[in-house]
C-alpha cells in the first residue's frame, strides 16, 4: 500500500502540469476566436464627406420658372411664367410694360410712349426623352405663341397735344434653346416668325414684342432672350 501512495505522490506533479497546459490552451483558443482585430472596421464611413454619400442622390426636377426678358428691342420690360405640364411640354404666359423707344430718347419729336403687351404659348421640347427626375425645362424647343401689344404716343413727331394709339397682334412659331444652370438660374434665347396685323388708329412697324411689315395681314418677326429662376 505504501508503494502505491508513493507512486501516486510521484505522479501528482505531472497531472497538475498537464491540467494547467489544457487550461492555457482553452483560454488561448477563446481569445483567438474573439480577437477584435478580426471584426471589420466600419469607422471609415464616418470620415467620408457628405458629398460622397449624396453624390448619387438625384436632383429635384424643376417644373416652374419666372423670367424677365427683352426681345433685342429697347423700350419695354416684361415678365413671364413657365410651367411644365408633362414631359417635353410646358406652357408660358407673360406681360410687359412699354415705356419708350430708347433710340428716340435723343429727340423730343417722338414724344412719350406708354402701353402694355401680353404673350403666351405652348412649348414643345425636341430630341429628348425626359425622365421624371431630369431637368424638365432644359432643351431645344418649338413654341407657337400669341402676342398682343397696345400703346399710345403723346406729342410725337412734333404733333403737340395729339395722342396716337397703336396696337397689333401676331401669331408666331418660335424656335429657341433654354438651359438651367445649377438647377436654378436659366438662360433662354429664341427667334420666330409668323403673321401679324396692325389694329390701332395709326400704323407702325415696331410693336415692342414683334415687328410687322405692313398695316394689313403680313409677316411678323420676334426674337429675344430671357433670364430667369427655376423652382
Amino acid at each position: 500500500m505504501k508503494c502505491i501512495y508513493l507512486v501516486l505522490l510521484c505522479l501528482l506533479p505531472f497531472f497538475t502540469i498537464a491540467q494547467n497546459n489544457i487550461t492555457d490552451l482553452t483560454i488561448n483558443s477563446y481569445q483567438e476566436s474573439t480577437d477584435v482585430s478580426s471584426i471589420p472596421n466600419y469607422s471609415f464611413c464616418s470620415s467620408l464627406p457628405n458629398d460622397s454619400l449624396q453624390q448619387n442622390k438625384p436632383m429635384k426636377a424643376r417644373k416652374n420658372a419666372i423670367k424677365i426678358h427683352s426681345i433685342f428691342f429697347n423700350g419695354s420690360v416684361a415678365l413671364s411664367y413657365e410651367r411644365s405640364i408633362k414631359q417635353n411640354m410646358s406652357f408660358e404666359i407673360g406681360a410687359g410694360y412699354i415705356y419708350s423707344l430708347a433710340k428716340f430718347i435723343t429727340s423730343s419729336d417722338y414724344g412719350t410712349t406708354q402701353g402694355f403687351m401680353i404673350r403666351g404659348g405652348l412649348k414643345y421640347l425636341l430630341g429628348t426623352d425626359k425622365a421624371a427626375t431630369s431637368q424638365l425645362l432644359n432643351g431645344i424647343y418649338l413654341m407657337p405663341e400669341f402676342l398682343y401689344t397696345s400703346y399710345s404716343t403723346t406729342d410725337g413727331y412734333q404733333k403737340v397735344g395729339i395722342t396716337e394709339d397703336f396696337s397689333s397682334f401676331a401669331l408666331t412659331i418660335n424656335g429657341g434653346y433654354q438651359h438651367v444652370f445649377k438647377n436654378s438660374f436659366l438662360l433662354n434665347f429664341f427667334i420666330g416668325g409668323g403673321l401679324g396685323k396692325s389694329l390701332g388708329d395709326y400704323n407702325d412697324t415696331f410693336y415692342f414684342s414683334h415687328i410687322i411689315f405692313s398695316e394689313n395681314l403680313s409677316f411678323a418677326f420676334t426674337a429675344g432672350f430671357k433670364l430667369g429662376y427655376a423652382f
